[in-house]
Parts: C-alpha cells; sequence; structure tokens
C-alpha cells in the first residue's frame, strides 16, 4: 500500500507512465492541500521502464515545480508513507530503483585482474560480459536495457570506470565495483567464486544475502536449472 499526504499549500498531482509513455490511471492522484490518499495500486511489470512525474501548482493553476524521472520498476513488499517534499524531489522513488537494481545486477559481476594491451588492472569486470548475463538471465529485455541500468549504477558511484572517460556500453571495458558503497555492503558481499575458467585465475563474484523467508520469484526459479550452462 502507498499512502501520499499534501502536506503543502499547493495543489499536487502525481501520474505513472508506461514504456509507451501510456498513463497508468490505477497509480495516479490529484490531492488539495492537507489531502491524504491511500491505495494499492497495481502491480508494475518488474524491471520494465516507466516515467514518474509530480506537479505543484497554485489555487490558480499556475506551475509552481514539476518532476520527471525515468526509472525501472521494482517490487513494493512494504508500506509506503510519502509526503510532499519526498514526492517533488524523486529520490524515493530513485532510492527503490537503485536497491533493486543491485539486487538484480550484482550477482552477475565476475571480478578479476585483467590485462589489456600488456597493462594489467586489478579487481574489475568485463561491462559485455555482464550485459550477456543480464539478458540470459532475463533481467534486461534487451542490450539497450541493460546498458541503462548499468549506466545507473555508474552515475550513483556504484560502478567505476576504470578509464575515465568511458560510459557503460556493451564493449570490452573495465568497471569496478565500489565496495564501500553503502548500498553495495547492504546488499551483499564479494566472495571467491568455485567457477573455473580456462585463464586460472582467481575470480570473485558478489553474493547477495538474502532472508530464511524470501520467497524466490518465478522469473528466478524457472532458469535455475539452467545458469550452469549459461556460465
Amino acid at each position: 500500500q502507498v499512502s501520499i499526504l499534501n502536506d503543502g499549500e499547493s495543489m499536487m498531482s502525481c501520474s505513472l507512465y508506461d514504456s509507451k509513455n501510456k498513463r497508468i490511471n490505477q497509480w495516479g492522484c490529484q490531492l488539495k492541500p492537507h489531502e491524504r490518499k491511500s491505495f494499492p495500486g497495481e502491480p508494475l511489470p518488474i524491471n520494465q521502464q516507466h516515467r514518474y512525474k509530480c506537479m505543484l501548482t497554485d489555487r490558480k493553476g499556475q506551475k509552481l515545480k514539476d518532476i520527471t524521472v525515468d526509472f525501472f520498476a521494482f517490487p513494493l513488499n512494504h508500506e509506503i508513507d510519502l509526503q510532499t517534499d519526498e514526492l517533488c524531489n524523486g529520490k524515493w522513488i530513485r532510492n527503490l530503483e537503485l536497491s533493486h537494481l543491485c539486487s538484480e545486477i550484482l550477482p552477475g559481476i565476475r571480478i578479476q585482474d585483467r590485462e589489456c594491451y600488456g597493462k594489467v588492472y586489478g579487481n574489475c569486470f568485463v561491462a559485455n560480459e555482464l550485459v550477456t548475463y543480464l539478458i540470459l538471465h532475463r533481467v534486461a529485455q534487451n542490450v539497450d536495457h541493460a546498458v541503462v541500468m548499468c549506466q545507473r549504477l555508474v552515475d550513483y558511484n556504484i560502478f567505476s570506470k576504470v578509464v575515465e572517460g568511458h560510459k557503460f556500453s556493451n564493449g570490452f571495458l573495465f568497471f569496478r565495483l565500489n565496495t564501500k558503497h553503502p548500498l553495495v555492503n547492504l546488499k551483499g558481499k564479494v566472495t571467491k567464486s568455485l567457477d573455473v575458467w580456462d585463464d586460472d585465475l582467481a575470480s570473485y563474484s558478489f553474493h547477495v544475502y538474502h532472508s530464511h523467508n524470501r520467497v524466490v520469484a518465478p522469473r528466478i526459479a524457472a532458469i535455475r536449472a539452467y545458469e550452469g550452462w549459461l556460465e
């Protein structure tokens, strides 16, 4: 359930749009000053791109402030209580998205010391290897979506560029995981991998913490049997 309170003196409207820019009516609302609304809303397709818009207007209908946030849909497993300031800066939706993306993306990285043109780069992973993982494991719908997801983690300092000036792309580019980022530490830890590769280099992967009562998503359960073959 999502609870929204307009604790200001302005009129407020919030809306969600799907990947085709079609408004999702179940998630829209218009609130007068000091009005509260609670609604369950319809679940959004996980990992698909959506757009969030919020606008404040005065009593004459003049626009005071508006924001637009593009995000990948995430599951809501608890109640959320939001007020005007939170709704109008978009940080709440970005924080929930980043938390979800970390859980989905970080298990796909393979960290090694890697060599390119005679120079060794320590503790990094390969961009196009991660893109392949995200597509094969149905986290991303296509290459473009996978790249945007990973670039989001670069933008918020969860991934860092080994070579400055490189944006995340589906290529043989090296990136590092920021193991000091609070969200990374909250989600799991880097552990030595048991995978055997032809290069005989030590390989490390990200292990996500799971609660004992966690329910495995059907999408993940359906592909568990193929994970060894994919690797």
